[in-house]
């Protein structure tokens, strides 16, 4: 793997952490990057069906980040979090809202992590440092921007929904923190 490829590896492991915070995504987003949503086609050359490991985008591929950035991802997320939240009718507006920002941001990131993946063979050191600014500040306004549009709802729910929603959070940080610790820790 070329510098440059291992360093928008890197940046996309952090930017997949922080979007599975900041999209709510799934706790498989955050420990089991191995299992796609759903599996691409297996190549065409290949003699035998392959294995669903084999067939899975490698991490900092084109293809992982479509999958992790696509829509249907990202629909995805919104559901589940829709259901852990135990959204209420009169929240809803809220939700849609943040639902919004979740698209938004979701489209912003492929698009970003493509054109950057698409350059990187030909990134110098200072390319790939720019780089992986672009990424970073894209997370950080992204993340802004969800948090701003989770604060409305947040401040409408109940003490129990808040105590969930605090809960659900909690447990992906300390998920991402285990995930991202040096094996044998």
């Amino acid at each position: 793997m070329t510098h440059s490829a291992s360093l928008l590896s890197g940046t996309l492991a952090v930017a997949a952490l922080v979007g599975s915070l900041a999209f709510a995504g799934a706790v498989q987003a955050a420990g089991s990057e191995s299992q796609p949503t759903a599996s691409p086609p297996p190549p065409a050359a290949a003699a035998a069906p392959a294995s669903p490991a084999a067939t899975a985008p490698a991490h900092g591929t084109a293809a992982h980040m479509a999958r992790v950035f696509s829509s249907n991802s990202v629909e995805a997320r919104i559901k589940e979090l829709h259901g852990k939240l135990a959204i209420k009718p009169s929240q809803q507006a809220a939700w849609d809202q943040l639902a919004t920002v979740m698209r938004e941001n979701g489209r912003a990131m492929e698009r970003l992590a493509r054109e950057e993946y698409a350059k990187s063979d030909k990134m110098s050191a200072l390319d790939d440092l720019r780089s992986y600014g672009a990424l970073t500040d894209a997370h950080a306004a992204a993340l802004k921007s969800f948090t701003a549009a989770f604060k409305t709802l947040y401040d409408g729910m109940s003490p129990a929904q808040r105590k969930n929603a605090d809960a659900l959070f909690r447990n992906r940080l300390r998920m991402a923190k285990a995930n991202a610790a040096p094996k044998g820790q």
